[in-house]
């Protein structure tokens, strides 16, 4: 966690530029940049936004960014082009920007490059997740260059992952827990619409998983744990969220005999709502999570949550505290986490409470804005005393 101060009390107000490499602004990295460049906003900054050339604005729009959008001077480049490169680097000289900050690494290595020669007065990257940074290549090359002033991770697993496994100086990187959008993800959000789409009267318990149908988000052992559930709870429903092909599972659905029991919902724009309506968030992912978002606005909508045991999951859920944690690919121990979230409402709702409370802490936008502005405003200022201090030599 950042544990600079609150510089906008002595600090001028910043202009910032936010890189996403992410080709739909729904997806999470996407959705995170967004919600940072409208706290930063809110605080005073002049932020800009640069997308990966397919995100446009009407789409943008269309899944509800409306505000951020519009709002925050979005500009589109092929991330991939060299041309585009060139066009950024032309337009960063211009703009004479204060911070650049990039989102994921493939937005890394365009920024890096582009920069090359040119002076940045604060350049910090994000890291979402606890795989190993490339052996080889521009990207590792930039973690390692002092070019790059900070690593903001997701979560202390990240930043121990880089410590450890990727031997960068520990303090280069700064944890600063992911954000959610409070006025969309609260206590007062009602699942009844999505129950009436599904015909899922109230006393249907519902399961859910959320994320795209990729192997490292672990469906099958959700669907493991599931056929170890339908025997004690026949009634019980299983609400599956994301992009994906789901005729993938089916052999599989049917060789456990849930093909009546799981409803493949695709992406969802209504995402508060969906999550309001499940008696269970499950995060059954195998690897690579940083720190799972759907789980953070379960928690603040009132959603019992149960995660596996993968990266820094275990930072947000805590065992018997704010929801429960399993093994990971453990059906038995998974089935046996959501039965009992699903029976014993008041230790349930117990859970619940501290969630939301803790979460709202850990998570909330505008203190992920507030440490993030702190951190930039740190490094701006101690590279401002330092030219100071060389010219004075001088």
């Amino acid at each position: 966690m950042a544990k600079t101060g609150n510089p906008m009390e002595q600090k001028q107000p910043l202009k910032i530029l936010q890189v996403a490499s992410h080709r739909a602004a729904t997806r999470g990295g996407a959705v995170q940049m967004i919600l940072l460049a409208r706290g930063l906003r809110e605080r005073g900054h002049d932020v800009h936004c640069v997308f990966h050339r397919p995100i446009a604005e009407p789409e943008t729009q269309r899944r509800g960014f409306l505000h951020s959008v519009a709002d925050l001077s979005p500009r589109l480049f092929n991330l991939n082009s060299a041309i585009a490169l060139w066009r950024f680097r032309r337009w960063v000289c211009d703009e004479e920007f204060d911070v650049i900050h990039s989102h994921r690494d493939p937005a890394l290595r365009f920024c890096f490059l582009a920069t090359l020669g040119l002076s940045v007065p604060v350049f910090v990257t994000q890291r979402g997740t606890v795989y190993r940074l490339p052996r080889w290549g521009i990207v590792r090359w930039a973690f390692r260059s002092r070019k790059l002033d900070r690593v903001i991770a997701v979560a202390e697993a990240v930043r121990r992952s880089l410590i450890e496994k990727d031997r960068l100086p520990p303090g280069r990187i700064e944890v600063v827990y992911g954000g959610y959008d409070s006025a969309r993800f609260h206590r007062g959000v009602s699942g009844e619409s999505v129950r009436f789409e599904f015909m899922l009267s109230a006393d249907v318990p519902v399961v859910g998983i959320v994320g795209a149908l990729v192997g490292k988000k672990g469906h099958a052992d959700f669907f493991d744990a599931a056929a170890r559930i339908v025997p004690r709870l026949p009634a019980v429903r299983f609400m599956v969220v994301g992009e994906g092909k789901p005729e993938r599972f089916a052999d599989l659905l049917e060789r456990l005999g849930l093909s009546q029991h799981v409803i493949f919902t695709g992406h969802r724009d209504d995402m508060p709502e969906v999550l309001a309506a499940l008696n269970v968030l499950v995060c059954a992912s195998t690897k690579g999570e940083g720190l799972t978002g759907s789980l953070r606005e379960a928690m603040a909508v009132g959603t019992p949550v149960v995660t596996t045991d993968v990266a820094g999951n275990t930072e947000l859920v805590i065992h018997e505290r704010t929801g429960l944690v399993v093994p990971i690919a453990a059906a038995d121990a998974m089935a046996d986490a959501v039965l009992r979230l699903l029976v014993d409402r008041e230790d349930a709702k117990r859970m619940c409470n501290a969630a939301a409370e803790y979460v709202r802490g850990l998570c909330l936008n505008s203190n992920r804005s507030k440490q993030i502005e702190a951190i930039y405003s740190a490094i701006f200022a101690s590279k401002q005393a330092q030219r100071k201090t060389e010219n004075e030599f001088l």
